[in-house]
């Protein structure tokens, strides 16, 4: 009994039909899978007949850490052909790898994200080498394009009978695809010559690219006595290269010297017996050029390179010593047949080297049955379900490490067949492109076409592959230069600014397929206990709907919302409805979420089942996770004490303030503080709807954070700008002092003094300046208050001047503007604190005057900071603003009319400016208008 071991790509349908044709030929007893071995028992339910992509999502959360993993499946996962045909062919399938909660797996969300980047230096070699931009493209042309169609068509290497192709399994396979050895070139056929024989039939030239004299030369006939680098005197790249001119010098990468690509010799490449020596691509007749090794054979020799001596860590050898201990089991076990291992070609090379180390009689305890199932501790939220995937998450260009680009077009391949998959990928991407208004010509279309062809013979391809239809399609549809490499050469997600040709190329590459659970899937409790909530409240998902806060029934359906939203299930998204506890909007409005079709709904519900069973209890969890992310920042922990009082989580209002109590202390900045502030002042004075105003915590929190925003702002120092944060912090405090004075341990004399200390400190930025003297007018008497008048400022006037004629006059009014409104919209007449005499405007007048005297460069330079400032006004302040100034200049007109410009206000400014420059620089070299 022997174990035979394939190292596949996942996701990949080359070594998926590998797979397919291993198991029919081997017919093993054992099928041995990468894969959670925690879900043997429940085989079954994975193959009942669901439609691809589906994946195993996995959860793990205890007192110390949380963990959730993806373990995806398509119809060309060569892991989900082992399972589904292992079975059909009667072998023992199992999954063989370490669960996905175990430790091995920290910090890894995808079972199948293998170690791309532990050996990307040696992929890098092996793209140099080639010629190719990336390991996509690399892997492309060394197995997927020299994958063949079906039996009798063989292609780069077809590895069945008559394969034919670039090095079939037999000399009779011909040469790039000719029918005949002697036929030979560069697809050949029985007629005569391929291309650029000397048969009948003859392309590019006698004796060219492919003669049809094995001695003149493999690809690239004779020339003169050498061809594409044969070892003649017109020899091309380089003596016996890329096919010499004789079959012991070896196929790709020939000798040059002794050694082709990584071959043995002394100008070996990559590395001994490699991509060019005496195997792959090797240097004696019965070894083969590119292809004459069987495709499983490719595969080892690929992945024995891109490991190499890749030391692994410790969680890669923790799984490579669990599967082996599997595969031992299964050979060990008395009568069995053959053993098939199935696992990423990374884990290959040390399975073969520790399982060949137990032959060697080592004693591995494999006799005493397979090694038992980690099991989560008994206090840990732990399982497993099954979940809709999509094309999308699988796609490589949105990012999945371990993915294939292109998923859809590699569905097509899988189900139609390479050629008939590029007809079909020109066909999605000509539609989607015309179906978004992009003009797509025949001409346009036949010129990709010929570009393809060209490029495939280019690159060896017997038929265009991926790459050459897309490298075609791009240089036939792009009229316009690009920044950005394209796409298809690189990893990763598209970068912004990508040519939206592009953008709708890759997306109808990936394809719209989503996949779907079988009816009788064992789903978790939450989803029945979601379903079950929104059939009793009436929300289908279907319109939208507006609930009333002040009803039983609407406050309830808020809270069932707030929850989904929490936990980023697609149902529904509000779009109008309180955002804070200050806000008075008692109505919410809710439109059907754009991704809330059932099937995206069930599978973010199944992931949320990480969180807990029933929805409060997930619930409750998401927001304890981000109180642990927050990270004790003020304002974020303010916003996840909004959340929690609007889905109806009461009970973690406690730790939650006591989280943000504690925040205050360690807090270094008053504008997050501020926001944290205003929620909670919010919540305890009005939140009668969700029934925590008064709540004696919040009165706590609301008294530290008063206290520690004014000392935190008597000691900012600095300049330039306007900070809407600690404006805001301000802000806060103001409405603390003026609504909920009793639960302050500072009165409002105590309040002002230290805003005045701040107003008179030249080194506080000029918004705070103004923010301070704001808050000191806020806090002054009022007519019809009860109670001394509180001072501690000048007069308006005074302080406005102050501050005029330097650039800081914009920002010192934003602060102002922000706190105390009134100060400029009430006349002199009416406030008794304006005591300026000549000044019948109050400090509108005094703004008006002392922006009519400025020069003209000072005022265009301090323009933007006073339209900043003024922006505090809404619309109809503004104009009344405006009608005050008309007023002054005993003007009539309409107010309107100075709000509305014919341009942007501060465009016409940087005009001005430019032009004033100008002159300048043109009265500086005589230039200037003649008197």
């Amino acid at each position: 009994m022997t174990a035979h071991f394939l190292g596949v790509r996942h996701h990949s349908p080359a070594c998926a039909r590998l797979v397919s044709r291993t198991i029919a030929a081997l017919r093993p007893s054992h099928v041995l899978v990468e894969g959670p071995s925690d879900l043997n028992d429940r085989l079954g339910e994975l193959l009942l007949g669901h439609r691809l992509p589906i994946a195993v999502f996995s959860h793990y959360r205890d007192d110390e850490r949380s963990t959730t993993s993806w373990t995806p499946f398509c119809d060309y996962s060569p892991e989900w052909v082992a399972l589904s045909e292992g079975r059909a062919a009667g072998a023992q399938v199992r999954f063989i790898d370490l669960p996905a909660w175990h430790p091995a797996f920290a910090g890894r969300s995808n079972r199948y994200a293998d170690a791309e980047v532990r050996y990307e230096r040696a992929t890098a070699r092996l793209c140099a080498r080639f010629g190719v931009d990336s390991a996509d493209a690399l892997w492309d042309r060394m197995f997927e394009a020299a994958e063949s169609d079906g039996p009798g068509e063989g292609g780069l290497g077809g590895d069945r009978p008559g394969g034919g192709g670039l090095g079939g399994d037999r000399l009779g396979g011909g040469g790039l695809g000719g029918d005949r050895l002697a036929d030979g070139g560069l697809g050949g056929d029985l007629g005569g010559g391929g291309l650029g024989s000397d048969g009948p039939a003859g392309g590019l030239g006698s004796d060219g690219l492919g003669s049809d004299r094995l001695a003149d030369g493999g690809l690239g006939g004779d020339l003169g006595g050498g061809g594409l680098g044969s070892d003649g005197p017109a020899g091309g790249l380089g003596s016996n290269a890329l096919g010499s001119d004789r079959l012991a010098d070896g196929g790709l990468g020939g000798d040059l010297g002794g050694g082709g690509l990584g071959s043995d010799g002394p100008a070996g490449g990559l590395g001994p017996n490699v991509l060019g020596g005496d195997r792959l691509g090797g240097d004696r007749p019965g070894s083969g050029g590119l292809g004459y090794r069987s495709l499983a054979e490719r595969l080892a020799l690929y992945f024995d390179v891109v490991r190499g001596d890749t030391e692994a860590d410790a969680s890669d050898r923790a799984r490579e010593e669990y599967m082996a201990s599997w595969v031992r089991a299964a050979l060990a076990e008395p009568g069995a047949g053959p053993v098939l291992v199935v696992t990423g070609g990374f884990h290959r090379p040390a399975l073969v080297a520790l399982t060949e180390a137990a032959g060697r009689g080592a004693d591995t305890g494999a006799a005493h049955g397979p090694p038992a199932v980690p099991r989560p501790a008994t206090d840990a939220l732990a399982g497993s379900h099954l979940v809709p995937y999509s094309f999308h998450q699988l796609d490589a260009f949105t990012g999945y490490q371990s993915g294939m680009p292109s998923p859809g077009f590699h569905q097509h391949v899988w189900e139609h067949g390479p050629a008939a998959a590029g007809e079909l990928l020109v066909r999605d991407i000509t539609e989607r492109l015309r179906g978004r208004g992009r003009h797509v010509s025949t001409a346009s279309l036949i010129a990709a076409r010929a570009a393809a062809q060209g490029l495939a013979a280019l690159r060896g391809h017997h038929r265009p592959a991926r790459l050459d239809l897309l490298d075609g399609l791009a240089g036939a549809l792009l009229d316009e230069a690009v920044d950005e490499p394209l796409p298809w050469t690189r990893r990763g997600p598209l970068r912004p600014g990508t040519h939206p040709v592009l953008v709708e190329m890759v997306a109808a590459g990936c394809g719209q397929r989503t996949g779907a659970l079988h009816p009788d899937t064992p789903l978790p409790p939450i989803v029945h206990d979601v379903t079950a909530r929104l059939a009793v409240l009436g929300l289908d998902g279907t319109r939208p709907v507006t609930l009333r806060l002040t009803e039983p029934a609407g406050l309830d359906a808020s809270r069932v919302l707030h929850c989904l939203r929490i936990l980023d299930v697609p149902c529904y998204a509000r779009t109008r409805g309180p955002v804070d506890g200050a806000d008075p909007e008692a109505t919410e409005r809710w439109e059907p979420h754009a991704a809330s079709a059932a099937g995206a709904r069930e599978a973010a519900l199944i992931e949320a089942s990480g969180h807990g069973m029933a929805l409060a209890d997930a619930t409750a969890t998401a927001l304890g996770e981000r109180v642990r992310a927050a990270a004790a920042a003020p304002d974020a922990l303010a916003r996840i004490l909004f959340d929690a009082v609007a889905c109806g989580a009461t009970g973690m209002l406690g730790p939650l303030l006591t989280e943000l109590r504690a925040a205050v202390d360690r807090a270094g900045d008053p504008g997050p503080l501020g926001e944290a502030l205003h929620t909670a002042l919010g919540l305890w004075r009005h939140d009668r709807v969700y029934g925590v105003a008064g709540d004696p915590l919040l009165a706590g929190f609301v008294d530290a954070a008063v206290a520690r925003v004014l000392w935190l702002a008597e000691g900012l120092h600095g300049a330039g700008g306007v900070d809407r944060g600690r404006v805001g912090a301000l802000t806060a405090v103001r409405d603390a002092v003026l609504h909920a004075a009793p639960l302050l341990s500072l009165d409002r004399a105590a309040v002002t003094a230290v805003c005045a200390r701040i107003t008179t400190d030249p080194a506080a930025p000029a918004d705070l300046r103004g923010a301070a003297y704001g808050l000191c007018r806020a806090l002054a008497h009022r007519p019809g208050e009860d109670g001394p008048r509180v001072g501690g400022v000048g007069d308006p006037v005074a302080a406005v001047r102050a501050v005029a004629g330097t650039a800081a006059l914009g920002d010192w009014l934003a602060g102002v503007f922000a706190l105390a409104r009134e100060e400029l919209t009430a006349p002199a007449a009416g406030n008794t604190t304006c005591g300026a005499a000549g000044q019948d405007d109050g400090l509108l007048g005094v703004l008006d005057a002392l922006v009519s005297e400025q020069p003209e460069d000072e005022f265009l330079a301090g323009l933007p900071a006073l339209r900043q400032a003024f922006a505090y006004f809404p619309p109809r302040e503004r104009e009344r603003i405006a009608a005050r100034l008309i007023e002054r200049r005993g003007l009539r007109g309409s107010a309107r009319g100075l709000l509305r410009t014919p341009a942007d206000p501060l465009l016409i400014g940087r005009a001005r400016r430019l032009e004033d420059d100008v002159s300048r620089l043109l009265e500086r070299h005589g230039l200037g208008a003649a008197p």
